[in-house]
């Protein structure tokens, strides 16, 4: 049995490598992925390792927050410790966000992307790692050090005159005197860095006699553990101390974290194509089995065992899965070149080192590959066993009995029902552990689909001569032919499509999110603000960025301005949990209406909050309670609940006065500025005003909020097309299965397709039979995948009503393209078994079995 395995392996090679095809992509975009992201990591291990060499220990300031640029510790404290025992060099460094280098045309450098950081370089023992490759330190106000990659895609050098935009200050000269590299790379990431001397950074953070910390050498000789205890109990609050190597490990493990959900992100699209892939694989088995029913049944005849037939055809689909999955490996080094080559095309600089293959990437390349090619081939395995050896005697094959429609129906209508239990779970619990609630979504859409798939062919006849209603009327008798192929085998019509439904439900659900989405800024922006014009960071990425308050100080105090509004806004822990919390005067509710179940006020005074209805409701706060905000620099801090605020504008906000924003957050730079016309100003009069008081700030972007609505949604649409091009290979692996389904249905019918050439249809007219055939299919499966993604997008929206999300929009325009594209391009992927069936001999055709 093992010897007649291989032979039929060796006599299917097409047949079966257009099944492998399937599993190679999804392989090839998993390993890929590990291979890339494996790689990235170890380059910065050894980076680290480098930047911290000859530092024995490290001080600086601990922090639970993702986005913050740290906390900071008093200088007096830190340079305290050169007088700890041990200590023989200690070297202070400050680090933080929003210093931002202009172009020679006045433009940011960084644009939307990583963030830009402003700290000292005024020995070369500090700033984090950097070394100068060109020109010297800086020394004094005026004088600056850029990074290589900054320098280098703005064309400056040394003795060049740059301007730098600080948190503070507005646009400002200075020379450049140095250009600094970080070990190999020019930058970290895309992100820039403006490096100084310790006073003037400080100046520019509005970070006076603070610090970010310190790194220490220790004298000759003397225990660096024993050190590290001496300085512990003499840190202020927040301050840690560790050695230099668990710095470089702690640092090197902050990049890992953060490509944990780069990798994560790429790896779901890696194993939707896997998925969808499973379909094409049980399909493409049950095709060949039943092509090979009097093969099997001659077999079962001669002496083999109903356990024999079943290993037979599972060896087979071990076979395909062990190669399609050594091949998929190897793939995954070319996306690791593309997935490296689209970020440096971005400005995303990551370090460069050979390709990195762990054993962790083999093992879940070749486990996933194989295992879901092997149980995806366990139904037509069991199907082939039941093959009975009578049936080899017969002139006309016959199948095992289908399953009766009834039992079908019920059992897919029962794991529909489980699949839309599981994601209601996931949709409207809330659970403190276990899986997370998005994988209750996940499991629940995935069973769904295989509902719908156990479902389908009981509509895959009926849907299938409606849908190929318009090929008969264009194409005459073969496009009659065509419906009434794809109607007469609804299991073959039905799988085929199903790979397809998967690809489209998820394009259809990201189209259905992105345009609601859409819509909902629409609502907000057009009947929740009043206001005419905003000012708002050019990096609207950036959720620490903000610029100096002295554009709205400007604002308020000009006449063409009937009123004016700041936000503020950064991040401290509430109840354990990262939250952003705003800085907001007391004309807010002016601004941003709130509806009429808003409780208590928004006049706050000092030590006073107010929180959004959604926020309370969570934390199970009522007016009056206490409310403890956790800040980096201040500790907690106890506020008295006065307001809960309903309405589209406030979801999310837990708002306190501005003054108490700036104690305890230590800065006053400003997020955002509204601002109202007075009378007789016409928009682009106001509009010109703010920009003239905005011109020395360009990090500060002044817009309407037509504008603003605009560039919300090309943001929208650039993630939509982000997300559907990573999709686009789970369409690309099912529409393979459209090609592979054609190919064995022209093998299948080969001697029907010599009888119709034998009684006048012609090789053009048999091509045009097998591409409407795909066509229709194609559209089967895109019709049923629209469906079921607008259901699903209702359902997601449903569920985040609470976040915020009031719209819910149907693109029909882009749902009908989808259905009208994948028509087409089912055509395209069968030219090929179009091509076969037309050049078959019509003698060999009618003779073949």
């Amino acid at each position: 049995m093992l010897k007649a395995t291989l032979k039929n392996i060796f006599a299917h090679k097409i047949r079966l490598a257009l099944t492998a095809l399937s599993i190679i992509l999804g392989v090839g975009f998993i390993a890929g992925t590990y291979i890339y992201t494996d790689t990235i990591g170890r380059a910065f291990d050894g980076i680290f390792a480098d930047a911290f060499e000859g530092v024995d220990i490290v001080v600086s300031s601990a922090s639970d927050l993702q986005f913050s640029e740290g906390g900071f510790l008093p200088e007096e404290d830190i340079n305290a410790l050169a007088a700890v025992e041990g200590v023989d060099d200690l070297q202070t460094y400050i680090q933080g966000f929003g210093v931002i280098i202009l172009n020679k045309e006045g433009e940011p450098l960084g644009g939307q992307g990583p963030p830009q950081f402003g700290a000292n370089f005024d020995s070369a023992d500090v700033a984090g790692g950097f070394t100068l490759r060109d020109g010297g330190l800086p020394v004094g106000p005026t004088e600056v050090v850029l990074d290589a990659g900054s320098a280098e895609s703005a064309g400056f050098s040394v003795g060049d005159t740059v301007q730098i935009v600080a948190p503070t200050a507005a646009a400002t000269d200075y020379t450049v005197v140095g250009i600094a590299g970080f070990g190999e790379l020019d930058n970290l990431g895309g992100a820039t860095f403006a490096l100084f001397d310790l006073p003037t950074i400080q100046s520019l953070l509005d970070k006076d006699g603070l610090l970010s910390g310190a790194s220490i050498q220790v004298t000759p000789g003397a225990d660096v553990d024993q050190v590290i205890a001496r300085i512990e109990p003499l840190l202020p609050d927040r301050g840690t101390v560790v050695s230099g190597q668990t710095a470089a490990e702690e640092q090197a493990g902050q990049i890992q974290e953060g490509l944990a959900f780069f990798n994560t992100f790429l790896l779901t699209f890696g194993f939707i194509a896997l998925f969808v892939g499973s379909f094409i694989i049980a399909n493409t088995f049950r095709i060949i089995v039943t092509q090979r029913s009097r093969e099997l049944a001659l077999l079962r005849a001669l002496g083999a065992t109903a356990g024999q037939v079943n290993r037979m055809v599972l060896i087979e689909a071990l076979a395909v899965g062990l190669v399609a999955s050594v091949v998929g490996i190897g793939v995954g080094f070319g996306i690791a070149v593309l997935l490296r080559t689209a970020l440096d095309t971005f400005g995303v600089e990551l370090p460069a080192a050979s390709l990195t293959l762990a054993p962790r990437t083999i093992a879940v390349s070749m486990v996933v590959g194989v295992a879901i090619t092997v149980l995806s081939a366990i139904l037509p395995a069991r199907r082939a066993a039941r093959v009975p050896p009578v049936a080899a005697l017969r002139d006309t094959m016959t199948t095992p009995r289908r399953k009766a429609l009834t039992t079908r129906g019920i059992t897919g209508a029962v794991v529909v029902a489980v699949g839309l239990g599981v994601l209601a779970i996931g949709l409207f619990a809330n659970f403190s552990n276990g899986p997370p609630e998005i994988a209750y979504v996940g499991l629940g859409a995935a069973v769904v689909f295989i509902g719908v798939s156990i479902l389908s062919p009981l509509v895959a006849r009926p849907v299938a001569r409606f849908i190929g209603w318009p090929f008969a009327r264009l194409f005459g008798v073969p496009g009659k032919l065509a419906r009434e192929n794809a109607g007469r085998t609804p299991r073959r019509t039905s799988a085929t499509a199903a790979a397809l439904m998967i690809g489209i439900t998820l394009v259809t659900l990201a189209a259905v999110m992105a345009a609601s989405i859409r819509g909902t800024v629409d609502e907000i922006l057009g009947t929740g603000i009043d206001a005419d014009l905003i000012a708002a960071p050019a990096n609207q990425f950036d959720p620490t960025a903000s610029f100096t308050p002295d554009v709205a100080d400007a604002a308020k105090a000009n006449s063409d301005f009937a009123d004016v509004t700041r936000l503020k806004l950064r991040s401290a822990l509430v109840n354990g949990s990262e939250t952003f919390i705003a800085g907001v005067e007391n004309n807010f509710d002016a601004f941003f209406p709130l509806d009429d179940g808003s409780a208590g006020t928004t006049l706050l005074q000092p030590g006073e909050i107010w929180v959004a209805q959604g926020v309370a409701e969570a934390n199970e706060w009522s007016l009056g309670d206490d409310v403890v905000i956790d800040f980096q620099n201040t500790g907690e801090q106890t506020f008295t609940l006065v307001g809960v605020a309903v309405g589209d504008t406030a979801e999310g906000i837990l708002a306190i006065t501005i003054d108490d924003y700036v104690t305890n957050f230590g800065s006053s730079t400003d997020s955002q500025v509204y601002a109202k016309l007075a009378a007789g100003v016409t928009l682009d009069q106001g509009k010109a005003t703010l920009e003239s008081i905005a011109e020395g700030v360009p990090t500060a972007n002044v817009q309407t909020l037509e504008e603003l609505q605009s560039d919300a949604e090309q943001q929208i649409n650039q993630l939509l097309n982000l997300i559907t091009g990573l999709l686009g290979l789970a369409v690309v692996i099912a529409l393979i299965g459209v090609t592979n389904t054609m190919t064995l249905s022209v093998y299948e019918r080969t001697r029907e397709i010599g009888l119709l050439r034998a009684v006048g249809l012609s090789r053009l007219q048999t091509r045009r039979m097998i591409r409407s055939e795909a066509s229709i299919i194609s559209i089967f499966g895109a019709s049923l995948g629209v469906a079921i993604g607008i259901f699903f997008g209702w359902a997601i929206l449903q569920a985040l009503q609470d976040q915020g999300f009031t719209a819910f929009v149907i693109p029909y325009g882009t749902v009908l393209l989808w259905i009208i594209v994948t028509g087409i391009l089912g055509v395209i992927f069968a030219l090929l078994p179009a091509w076969r069936a037309s050049k078959l001999n019509v003698l060999e055709a009618i003779s073949y079995e």
